[in-house]
């Protein structure tokens, strides 16, 4: 993935306007402080005939770069944000040799007239995800797009407004993706398909889709058939935090938001369980094997009425080892759960990386994700209304996304599982229909956006 090696030819450049031409030329060489202005001076809807993306060659190569620059800069290539964004990008420019981009960027005093916020690099970025967002629903030959492997590094930031336009943009995407494979079905070209079109960590897209965690205490109440009278009207009140209506619609009580906002892990240690694979080599390797019984002849018969000693059941040499050494094994192998938790508080208190920056180092590699969007979830549920509402989107884009990237089997595998696990009125396609109905007064803007 990276800089888009077609070139436009003849039959390109005879449909290219005048006013991409100009507006091309002069994104190219805009210093990278003015690159926000110069993009959202581009008309919000769109003024041409259907594009070409052949025409924005130029300009979506030098996205890239950018693109490429800040994941490397904040560490978002490695996994989770464990640092603050802030302005070092737009400060040192984004010069390359053999590219006429302007060199040096801008000093801090310039920024600071210009209006640009303390994390001007994110606002930056989101700028260009949301312009490319709108070249890919609006102009044809989408396969020249090759940066979605950037926009998967993306997807470990901590900041919800940049995971929900990254989200909105492998979107289109997916939809193009899903355009190839139908077209190539051969099973051995799927995982090139799939590189070349939509390079996206699935794994990490199916737990952003997965339903948020419940508070202690209330996930076994959906879990029995509720009983009559004062059971009944308990189990119908308790939270569910598969309901996004009611996430979206209205506020939550301060004392389950402090519930939802702690974070609870759990996992095996596995070098501790590598430890204890090696004492149970050791002990069967040290360990001498219980000698089989002499069994003493029977006067009930010849011997021609006994089971020869082919058909006799197995011995205790057979086995190799004896019951009680089995449980000894079995009391080895077995570790208890290793958790991390971080309070309420914490969350509160403390931004998303920092908590990350301390958490990350004590949980095993593959799980690192998972931590990441329990503390986005976390985060959201202790900030104001509206970051709630963004995480129910967050959500439902990564649904969609996977409804175009996986197939029909493995959709129902990832997402219908755990949504048949769930209560009927909690079921997804009943909460999207709830979520379509006409906004009621006193809901929000925040749920009208929605």
């Amino acid at each position: 993935m990276g800089r888009i090696r077609k070139v436009a030819t003849e039959r390109h450049t005879v449909t290219l306007s005048p006013f991409v031409r100009d507006f091309v030329k002069q994104a190219v060489v805009t210093p990278l402080h003015h690159l926000p202005a110069h993009l959202n001076s581009f008309p919000q809807h769109w003024p041409l005939p259907r594009g070409d993306l052949y025409h924005w060659i130029l300009l979506l190569d030098r996205f890239d770069h950018i693109l490429e620059i800040f994941n490397k800069e904040y560490g978002l290539d490695e996994g989770p944000q464990t640092q603050p964004f802030a302005r070092r990008l737009l400060e040192r420019g984004d010069y390359e040799e053999g590219c006429d981009y302007p060199r040096g960027g801008a000093d801090a005093q310039e920024l600071e007239e210009h209006g640009t916020s303390a994390d001007g690099d994110r606002e930056l970025i989101e700028t260009i995800i949301h312009f490319s967002r709108i070249l890919l629903e609006h102009c044809g030959n989408r396969s020249l797009y090759a940066s979605s492997s950037h926009i998967n590094d993306l997807l470990h930031t901590t900041s919800l407004s940049l995971l929900r336009l990254c989200l909105k943009l492998s979107l289109r995407l997916a939809q193009r993706y899903q355009v190839a494979r139908f077209k190539n079905n051969h099973p051995p070209a799927q995982a090139s398909l799939l590189a070349n079109h939509y390079n996206i960590n699935l794994d990490n897209l199916h737990k952003l889709s997965l339903p948020f965690p419940k508070p202690p205490g209330v996930a076994t109440s959906f879990a029995q058939t509720p009983g009559k009278g004062k059971d009944k009207a308990t189990a119908s009140t308790a939270f569910n935090s598969a309901d996004l209506v009611s996430l979206v619609k209205t506020p939550l009580l301060n004392s389950l938001k402090v519930e939802m906002s702690q974070v609870s892990l759990s996992y095996y240690d596995q070098a501790s369980v590598n430890q204890r694979q090696k004492q149970v080599l050791l002990l069967n390797e040290t360990s001498p094997a219980s000698p089989t019984p002499v069994r003493r002849t029977s006067n009930l018969g010849p011997s021609r009425d006994r089971p020869s000693v082919g058909d006799r059941s197995m011995s205790a040499m057979d086995l190799g080892s004896s019951p009680n050494k089995a449980r000894e094994n079995d009391s080895v192998i077995s570790s208890p759960l290793s958790y991390c938790q971080i309070p309420a508080a914490k969350i509160s208190s403390s931004q998303a990386w920092q908590i990350l920056r301390d958490a990350l180092p004590t949980v095993p590699s593959e799980l690192r994700y998972d931590l990441l969007h329990r503390v986005r979830i976390a985060k959201a549920f202790a900030s104001q209304h509206s970051e709630l509402v963004q995480l129910v989107e967050i959500r439902l884009l990564a649904i969609a996304n996977l409804t175009y990237a996986l197939t029909d089997s493995k959709f129902q595998e990832k997402i219908g599982t755990s949504d048949s696990e769930e209560p009927r009125p909690y079921h997804l396609a009943q909460q999207l229909c709830d979520l379509l109905q006409p906004v009621q007064s006193g809901q929000g803007e925040s749920f009208a956006q929605l």
